[in-house]
């Protein structure tokens, strides 16, 4: 019963995407276009590595205040 569920999902998607989905694209692609995608993947890249470094100095903050205060911890 699940399976065919399954199946039956499967297929309503298949046609509504069919429904929706233009047959021919007459388009027109501008000079533009590749340098707004270039930006497009630059600035992707650039605010994950962002991104990775503001994580990477909060999990270094945070290790550093749990090691000294263990070790003042231990000290006392």
């Amino acid at each position: 019963m699940n399976r065919f569920k399954n199946v039956v999902s499967l297929l309503a998607l298949l046609v509504l995407y069919d429904l929706i989905a233009p047959r021919n694209a007459h388009a027109y692609l501008d000079l533009g276009t590749g340098s707004y995608f270039l930006q497009l993947t630059a600035a992707t890249i650039f605010g994950g590595l962002f991104t990775l470094r503001v994580y990477w100095a909060n999990l270094k903050s945070f290790v550093r205040v749990r090691i000294l205060a263990r070790m003042k911890r231990d000290s006392d």
